[in-house]
């Protein structure tokens, strides 16, 4: 590698380059957990669960309820 001003640049340099490009862009992503709160017309009973990537649960007892209709 040859940086801007026509040096070489020093191999320590170089493999903290190597090392961060490969940490941070390179390497398997890591699973990450999320959490949203989404609204349906009809009340979610029970759960659903997708593999272990999705999963639709109901909200807790005592969390605000949309009026039912009727």
């Amino acid at each position: 590698m040859i940086n801007v001003l026509q040096r070489p640049l020093e191999s320590a340099l170089v493999a903290q380059i190597e090392k961060e490009i490969e940490d941070k862009l390179v390497s398997a992503p890591v699973p990450k957990v999320a959490r949203f709160v989404m609204y349906a017309h009809v009340p979610v009973v029970g759960y659903w669960r997708y593999r272990d990537r999705i999963v639709l649960r109901q909200v807790p007892a005592g969390a605000p309820q949309p009026p039912r209709a009727g």
